[in-house]
């Protein structure tokens, strides 16, 4: 399938389609982005809270220790006051689940968890497990096995220095809060559908643009294929024409020259001046025969030499005085409106232009014999986005509206004898040099006019 013969509107279709394609995913991955970034300044924000908190329960524990012969973290004075320390942490930061004390030696000395009223105390090895009392008031004692490894929890590490030696050390362990976990459990169901549905949206969408491009692919088949007729049906009617323009004086040609063999056969002085005439006759007729030819020809196949920049004022006038003396023979007056050279210059066919604009001159002439007021008026303007128009009226007797579009075809006339090439031949030659053409009557007067609108340079757009 050929992209660049796509209309318009299949065009935006497509990008339509990929665009709300790209939205989608885009819209995706950032919405997964800004959940990312929400949680890890969260966990950071937790971090950073547990770092200076186990700054200040070290700066404590120095204090602690400096009142005490017995300066170490084991002594069990200042393990028991040591432990109110830690559960003021894990009261006030909601994101520490666990805090634990360690002497010199490595030994644990306090391990809380959150939500535990008891302070654990290290065991010799071999020693019986730790028991703790059931909240709801069992009477039986249960084994309690603390768990506090997760793959969730961030450890906060921070020694207990004094005079240069090392007393200890201080272990938090955090996790994000409970409530943006509970927003996360949910982001994450949210991901989930969201892959779900665009994984089911993608696939909606790559088989709704499969079936369009389908559409698509057909409907530009069916529109080559119409192109193809409609080309074959011009070029029959095209065909069909130019049979009749000939057919009818091949016919008179046929009549004529059993005429003159039958004035060859008498040898009279009469007879040879009658063949002589009829002979003349021929020759016209198929001089005219070759101008039609000619004149097809040029509409069919025109001969484009090449853009050059020159004045459209410069070429209407070199035309107005090329045909003056027609002009002045048939009592028809011409004038030129135009702004100087330098706004009126274009690019363009200089050769083929001439052409055009001499068969509306030409057309427009010929519509005035028999007229009261013979006057025909050529107005230049520039117009915008580097358009200039060119506008050639007279004061005919104008047309008629159904004729007003129809005049521009081929084998189409208004003047008995016309061809119906002239215009046709205008017509093309002004669209291959992307500019418009139409006819009109005049608003002002009797009359009517044709007006061109061509772009001054090649690669101007409107």
């Amino acid at each position: 399938m050929n992209l660049r013969a796509l209309s318009f509107r299949v065009k935006v279709a497509v990008a339509c389609t990929v665009s709300l394609l790209a939205v989608v995913f885009i819209t995706f991955a950032l919405g997964s982005y800004y959940i990312n970034m929400l949680q890890k300044g969260n966990v950071e924000a937790a971090i950073s809270l547990a770092q200076e908190q186990a700054r200040q329960l070290s700066r404590d524990i120095l204090k602690l220790m400096s009142g005490q012969s017995d300066g170490s973290v084991g002594n069990p004075m200042i393990r028991d006051r040591i432990a109110p320390m830690t559960e003021v942490i894990l009261r006030v930061n909601k994101s520490v689940v666990w805090a634990g004390v360690f002497d010199a030696g490595g030994n644990r000395v306090i391990s809380q968890i959150k939500g535990s009223e008891q302070t654990i105390r290290s065991q010799p090895p071999g020693a019986a497990p730790y028991t703790a009392q059931v909240p709801a008031g069992g009477k039986d004692n249960v084994e309690v096995t603390v768990a506090t490894e997760s793959a969730n929890l961030k450890e906060i590490t921070e020694p207990i220095v004094l005079d240069g030696q090392q007393m200890g050390e201080i272990r938090l362990k955090v996790t994000q809060t409970p409530a943006f976990q509970r927003i996360e459990t949910t982001s994450h169901n949210i991901t989930r559908a969201l892959v779900l549905q665009c994984a089911l949206l993608l696939g909606f969408l790559i088989l709704v643009f499969w079936i369009l491009w389908r559409l698509f692919s057909r409907q530009l088949i069916l529109q080559q294929r119409n192109a193809a007729l409609d080309r074959m049906a011009y070029v029959g009617t095209l065909a069909s024409g130019l049979a009749h323009e000939i057919r009818n004086p091949l016919s008179a040609m046929n009549i004529n020259l059993e005429v003159v063999r039958e004035e060859l056969a008498d040898n009279s002085r009469e007879a040879r001046l009658r063949a002589s005439d009829l002979s003349q006759r021929l020759q016209n007729e198929v001089l005219r025969l070759n101008s039609t030819l000619s004149s097809f020809l040029d509409f069919a196949l025109p001969n484009k030499e090449g853009a050059t920049t020159f004045s459209l004022r410069g070429l209407a006038a070199e035309l107005i005085g090329y045909h003056s003396e027609q002009l002045r023979h048939a009592g028809v007056a011409c004038d030129l409106l135009s702004p100087p050279d330098s706004a009126t210059t274009i690019d363009g066919d200089r050769r083929l232009l001439h052409q055009a604009l001499r068969n509306i001159l030409l057309n427009a002439i010929q519509m005035l014999d028999g007229a009261v007021k013979k006057q025909i008026r050529v107005v230049i303007q520039p117009m915008k986005h580097n358009w200039i128009s060119l506008t050639i009226s007279d004061t005919g007797p104008g047309m008629p509206l159904e004729n007003q579009k129809k005049v521009f075809d081929v084998f189409f006339s208004m003047r008995k004898g016309g061809s119906g090439f002239g215009l046709a031949i205008t017509r093309k030659i002004i669209e291959e040099h992307n500019g418009r053409i139409r006819a009109e009557n005049n608003m002002d007067q009797r009359g009517a006019c044709f007006i061109i609108e061509l772009p001054r340079w090649s690669d101007t757009k409107l």
